[in-house]
């Protein structure tokens, strides 16, 4: 758990309870906002294959490597949901 941090995923539009929903099957924390089209969710990078396998999932957003969030924007976002 100590590896796990979160991330934001670009999915395919209208996919986002879908993609959430498999994801929680995985075991993985995820935050749907109101913004269409990204999710957030909370697993260890190393694993990274295994969410952006899933249908509907795009990509994890971010530069070459994929960039967690930390934990001040999470509480500011959580705030809104």
């Amino acid at each position: 758990m100590a590896d796990e941090h979160w991330y934001v995923l670009k999915v395919r539009s209208g996919f986002e309870q879908l993609v959430a929903q498999r994801l929680r099957r995985l075991h993985l924390e995820v935050i749907i906002p109101d913004q269409n089209s990204i999710l957030y969710c909370r697993f260890n990078l190393a694993n990274r294959r295994s969410v952006t396998s899933l249908p509907g999932v795009i990509d994890i957003l971010g530069a070459a490597e994929p960039i967690p969030l930390d934990s001040v924007s999470l509480k500011l976002t959580k705030r809104f949901f």
